[in-house]
């Protein structure tokens, strides 16, 4: 299993941050930032939770050969960002989960947006697990810094933003 983390400080308080999040706009843009051969962007509420679920249809290219041969020429990425409601602080947590069909490796974690230093610090902690009997650390390993970018836009395109 390999763990990732991004962390971003932000100035606005964590309900304006959410709310930016809570956008088609900015979603939209998230996946774009990804370049992306085809998305969608849906943010609904199922009972108290707010759900951000994207798709999106990457090019393998210039991926590692060994993810590449077992994914194909452009490989499905489905992110559900589920969001409960804000605590008395104004602190959120996210169950996070990435499916991509037919590989062999899952992606999950948490993220939360917490109030910091007069503003918000947003953080996400996401696992890689690869099924793969011995080959397995080699995907994880491949499939590592493109979860880390697009963990990483998203607070960048955040900051652009909201500063």
């Amino acid at each position: 299993m390999k763990q990732l983390t991004s962390s971003t400080h932000l100035t606005p308080a964590p309900q304006d941050v959410f709310a930016e999040m809570n956008t088609t706009d900015f979603q939209d843009a998230k996946c774009l930032a990804t370049k992306p051969l085809s998305h969608s962007v849906d943010v609904s509420q199922d009972g108290e939770e707010t759900v951000l679920r994207t798709e999106r249809v990457l090019p393998t290219d210039s991926l590692p050969d060994i993810v590449g041969k077992v994914v194909g020429k452009s490989v499905k990425v489905i992110e559900v960002q589920r969001w409960g409601q804000p605590r008395p602080d104004g602190s959120r947590t996210a169950d996070i989960r990435v499916e991509v069909p037919g590989a062999p490796f899952t992606v999950a974690g948490s993220g939360v947006l917490v109030p910091n230093d007069g503003g918000t610090r947003q953080e996400f902690e996401l696992n890689i697990n690869c099924t793969i009997p011995v080959l397995g650390g080699k995907v994880e390993k491949a499939v590592a810094p493109i979860v880390q970018k697009a963990m990483d836009a998203e607070g960048r395109i955040l900051t652009q933003r909201l500063g």
